[in-house]
């Protein structure tokens, strides 16, 4: 049994009388009693397994960061930066970026994808950035950024190590392109996971001096289904990917401290989420292409 069952099954069975003595037979009681009362446990034990059933059909952590990603895999998102200009917000021109996952490699000790990710209109000369995903957790690894300054192309690479050994979530480091990577792993078997703390360390990982420190960084993190309330917010999220079938979608929420700094929708089997904003961001899922596997 695992833990996730043990946890979710524990109160369901807590409900139930304990009536079995040693020889099988409450004390001072016939065995007609008995074997009823056996009959009403059997029933409630069945009805408990049951709604575990239920629960797990529909657990929100169904949906995985890399679960259908392969070499080839594109996707775009729309964004816009939001502004606030009084008590009016405004929103700046659609800026359209492309995903590939162009290949696979080692971060440390992790199998990760590589993902090259270009603005479709390049002409302003927008950042050029590759991400590296553990394929088994989806834990974003590393961040790659080039960015032209003063006539030259400049990079900045950021690596993410978690602090206690288990992925973590990560808050992406470019706020008007969200690369805020939730954790859906089971592994703790919890909807809502607080205290998740990684290192940033800035520049080659792999010369980093002796003793020197990144900084730390502390996520909690929220999963349920998408919420039948209509909030102007959630309302005006759904009307974005109205094309998307939100049946079996769930919102993720990541917190620094008591501030909200991510909110997101996630689809299963989508390779990203429809929905993302930061406060200072939005975007949402345009189209997807999955390569064809050849034909053995």
């Amino acid at each position: 049994m695992s833990e996730l069952t043990f946890y979710l099954l524990t109160p369901l069975l807590m409900t139930i009388p304990m009536v079995f003595s040693i020889s099988g037979e409450m004390p001072g009681q016939d065995n007609t009693q008995t074997q009823s009362q056996q009959q009403v446990q059997l029933a409630q034990v069945q009805q408990a397994q049951t709604q575990l059933q239920n629960l797990q059909q529909h657990n929100p952590i169904d949906v995985q960061v890399g679960r259908n990603w392969q070499i080839g895999t594109t996707w775009s998102i729309e964004t816009v930066s939001l502004q606030r200009q009084g008590t009016m917000k405004t929103q700046s021109s659609p800026v359209v970026w492309v995903f590939t996952v162009v290949g696979e490699t080692k971060i440390g000790s992790r199998d990760c994808f590589e993902v090259v990710i270009r603005c479709k209109d390049d002409s302003d000369r927008r950042p050029h950035v590759s991400i590296w995903v553990d394929k088994v957790s989806g834990m974003l690894m590393r961040v790659t950024t080039q960015t032209f300054v003063q006539g030259q192309w400049r990079t900045l690479t950021e690596t993410y190590s978690p602090l206690e050994g288990k992925s973590t979530a990560v808050f992406g480091s470019i706020p008007s392109l969200p690369l805020d990577m939730p954790l859906f792993t089971g592994e703790t078997g919890s909807k809502i996971i607080d205290g998740m703390t990684y290192e940033v360390v800035t520049g080659n990982v792999e010369t980093k001096a002796l003793g020197e420190v990144g900084f730390a960084y502390q996520v909690d993190q929220s999963i349920q289904p998408v919420p039948e309330e209509q909030s102007h917010e959630l309302s005006r999220a759904k009307s974005l990917v109205a094309s998307f079938n939100l049946k079996d979608a769930v919102e993720v929420e990541l917190k620094s401290g008591a501030k909200t700094r991510v909110r997101q929708i996630w689809v299963p089997d989508q390779p990203w989420p429809v929905y993302s904003t930061n406060g200072v961001s939005e975007s949402r899922l345009l189209d997807v292409t999955i390569p064809q596997q050849p034909e053995e």
